[in-house]
């Protein structure tokens, strides 16, 4: 439950409200969920309208709630994408990019627990998620054939399996995993890794140095 701050500006109260609906949400669900808790949370008084200046029903500061996270989750897994350098041997990029998707699933993991419990409430949510999921380097470049989609369904299931079980990892690490996975997935480019990415070595280098020109030399007076 978010602690409210004294002294922040109204602008502030729709992110606030979906910052305390977000984790309402997941602690209770939909239905455990009262306005008034969400109003209470934030500071505001229950009952005397503050909420609906900015959702008009719970169902719409759902939907809001959803949305903003795909955008967080979204912006966040390119930042990361982005600034990846790759180790020079192949299997060391592939085992890489697989750490990568499981970060990636770690980030999204409470929005998609939200989208799966509540997905015959608003089914355009489920929507939505998923697709913003296929199209992100998350997942989307590992289902390209049938290889890297057993890949990405194995990286899915361990994902999971670790959040349903009392002892994640004790059977299998997730190293001795990554592993054992990346010896089965075809050569090339690691799947999910942006064309910018170059080796860490060259990625690391630093600019050659253009040398110098010797200076002048002064003319002799005569």
């Amino acid at each position: 439950m978010l602690t409210p701050v004294p002294g922040k500006p109204r602008s502030d109260t729709r992110e606030r409200l979906l910052d305390a609906a977000f984790g309402m949400f997941l602690d209770k669900g939909y239905e455990g969920t009262a306005i008034t808790d969400v109003e209470r949370s934030v500071g505001l008084k229950a009952g005397t309208g503050g909420f609906y200046r900015h959702f008009r029903s719970k169902q719409e500061l759902l939907k809001a709630v959803v949305e903003r996270e795909v955008s967080r989750c979204m912006q966040d897994v390119q930042r990361e994408h982005a600034a990846l350098s790759l180790p020079d041997d192949p299997r060391a990029q592939m085992e890489m990019a697989a750490r990568q998707v499981l970060r990636d699933l770690q980030r999204f993991h409470n929005l998609l627990r939200l989208v799966i419990a509540e997905r015959d409430r608003v089914p355009e949510l489920q929507d939505a998620f998923g697709g913003a999921l296929v199209s992100s380097d998350a997942v989307g470049p590992w289902l390209s054939d049938a290889t890297r989609l057993v890949a990405i369904a194995a990286l899915t299931g361990y994902h999971f399996f670790n959040h349903m079980t009392a002892a994640p990892n004790r059977a299998v690490p997730e190293e001795e995993f990554i592993q054992a996975l990346v010896s089965i997935l075809p050569p090339g480019r690691p799947p999910g890794v942006g064309p910018d990415a170059r080796p860490r070595a060259t990625a690391n280098a630093s600019p050659t140095k253009r040398a110098k020109a010797p200076p002048a030399k002064k003319a002799a007076r005569t």
